[in-house]
Order: C-alpha cells, then structure tokens, then sequence
C-alpha cells in the first residue's frame, strides 16, 4: 500500500537568494480595519456601509529553523537589530512552500519586512536534538502567488 502523506517544507529567500530551509512557519496574519458608516439615502433610508480604513498595524510571520551559520541571515538579523541600520534592513522575504521532490507549491512575499525578534535555542548538557532557534517577521503587506 502506497504512503499518501504529503510532505511539504519551507525555504527562505532574502535579496532574491535561498537562504535558509525552515522547519516551520507560523501561520501568517494581515488585517485591515474596517469603519461602518451610516447615512440616509435621499428617500430617507438608513443605509449602513464599511469602510476599509488603514491596515490593522503590522503582521507578523514567525519562523523556526536548525540553527546554522548562514551568513545572509544572520547578516540581515544583525542589521535589524542595529538601531543605526535599521531603516536600510527592510526589505522583501519570500518564503516558498515546497513538496517533497522541492516543487514550489505556494509562494508567501512579505513586503517591508524586518526582523522583530529572535530566540536562540534551548541547550541542554547531553541533549542529542538539533539546535532550532525562531525569528520573528514583522511585514507591511503580503502578496500569496500561486507556482
């Protein structure tokens, strides 16, 4: 009997460059405000409508990886939390979902993204587990596109 799991991963691409492969990636937000407003037609009916006002403050997507020593990443993270750089640090992150023969699947682009924060791993003498440490992603706008 044949195995039908699907095994999906995730890669990460600063600068237009793969970076890193991610172990996991949260599930990323974006929101939008939205203002009701009342009026009276001319005839005199309440109508009511929403507004769409200003993006409901910044998303966040959260990745958790095995740590290594990537130097684009680790560069990119110093840069954001260099508050003399961090200005110059944003910029667009892809995360691509991939299957298990490293199709694309779906693509996530995080526009104006930063890095908000990051948390090394938990060590422990004698502990055989990988090192996976998580970086926090701060964005103003996300684009999903299809492959």
């Amino acid at each position: 009997m044949a195995d039908n799991a699907i095994s999906y991963a995730w890669m990460l691409d600063l600068g237009g460059f793969n970076v890193a492969t991610a172990q996991s990636v949260s599930a990323p937000t974006l929101g939008r405000e939205f203002v009701e407003v009342r009026a009276f037609s001319p005839e005199g009916n309440d109508m009511v409508d929403l507004v769409s006002g200003p993006p409901a403050g910044a998303a966040e997507v959260t990745i958790s990886r095995i740590m290594d020593n990537t130097p684009q990443l680790t560069d990119w993270l110093r840069a954001c939390m260099d508050p003399t750089k961090v200005d110059d640090s944003r910029q667009t992150v892809v995360l691509t979902m991939v299957n298990a023969k490293k199709e694309p699947v779906r693509r996530f682009e995080y526009q104006n993204a930063i890095a908000k924060s990051w948390d090394g791993p938990a060590l422990q003498a004698g502990d055989s587990s990988a090192a996976v440490e998580q970086v926090t992603i701060s964005y103003t706008a996300m684009e999903i596109v299809n492959v």
